[in-house]
């Protein structure tokens, strides 16, 4: 991979994702995207690899599901940002730290799955501010939700066959994605952490789309 190009996805790209999700504005997710768009136009007029320019298309397909997130949810996002300030939300970086073991093939389903209950279990355990005007963004929750599923299903579908394909394997990683959406949509999970969760793990798939990037780039 040539070095100008290292430099630019470290300095323009992954400088951007460091940055905590509750600390991301739309602005600066449309920076990103911007960034993207330029590294875009590079390698289609330089011939770059197609697995390389399909990944960076599909990080702009993610980054602007992420943008409209963060931009409907401002206000959300503002009021999470200043609850951070007080607590961590157990509930939702355990269930993203699951949907990191899920997408990089790390857990088993049903360990995840384990897992994921004990950390459902745990949060209704604790108190946690609940205001009946959020549900007016169960909408939006369902919306970025369903954008959320095919995110995730294309990237899992873009890595490449080892020869070992089983449809139990598929049918079990669908059955997880189903676990996925229970706990998002809960009655349970005010709108507010629902929105904080979404955009936890569109933010992680990002970074995992920019990792599988640079290893893509680093081959070619």
């Amino acid at each position: 991979m040539p070095r100008e190009i290292a430099d630019y996805i470290r300095d323009e790209l992954l400088k951007r994702l460091a940055k905590p999700v509750e600390e991301l504005s739309p602005e600066e997710v449309w920076s990103f995207r911007n960034k993207l768009h330029a590294l875009h136009h590079y390698a289609l007029r330089a011939g770059l690899p197609e697995e390389a320019i399909s990944q960076i298309e599909s990080m702009l397909e993610t980054s602007s599901s992420l943008w409209g997130l963060l931009y409907e949810n401002r206000d959300v996002m503002t009021a999470i940002k200043d609850y951070h300030r007080v607590r961590k939300l157990d509930a939702s970086s355990g269930i993203v730290s699951e949907m990191e073991e899920i997408i990089s093939g790390e857990e088993t389903v049903r360990d995840v799955l384990v897992e994921a209950i004990a950390i459902y279990l745990t949060w209704r355990s604790d108190t946690i501010w609940i205001d009946e005007g959020w549900r007016d963004h169960r909408a939006v929750v369902h919306t970025y939700l369903f954008e959320l599923q095919d995110h995730i299903w294309e990237f899992l579908k873009s890595s490449g066959s080892d020869g070992k394909a089983a449809l139990e394997d598929s049918e079990r990683i669908g059955k997880l994605m189903e676990g996925m959406r229970e706990l998002i949509l809960s009655e349970e999970i005010p709108s507010p952490q629902k929105v904080e969760i979404l955009a936890r793990i569109y933010h992680l798939l990002l970074r995992l789309q920019l990792g599988r990037l640079l290893l893509l780039l680093d081959r070619s």
